[in-house]
């Protein structure tokens, strides 16, 4: 007998009724503390896997269209953004 076991991970879709600030995600990240983040035309947004946590432009981001997520060796995140300035 051969036996064959196939596991499937599960997805799950958030949206702006689950507390995102836009459905509009241009990239997602998880970093070396399990949180997730997300790069978003409304600001950059952290999520603990209990609620969402948004950083726009009244927490100090130059723009909020924010298009990429990079994590560099300290666990610090970068962010790529249409902005002239970071």
């Amino acid at each position: 007998m051969i036996w064959s076991f196939s596991f499937s991970q599960q997805y799950t879709n958030y949206t702006t009724q689950d507390g995102l600030p836009s459905n509009h995600v241009y990239d997602v990240l998880e970093d070396k503390n399990g949180f997730i983040w997300f790069a978003t035309n409304r600001g950059v947004v952290k999520y603990n896997g209990q609620e969402f946590k948004t950083f726009t432009v009244k927490d100090g981001l130059p723009n909020n269209d924010v298009w990429q997520l990079e994590l560099d060796h300290k666990n610090r995140l970068w962010y790529i953004s249409k902005s002239a300035y970071q």
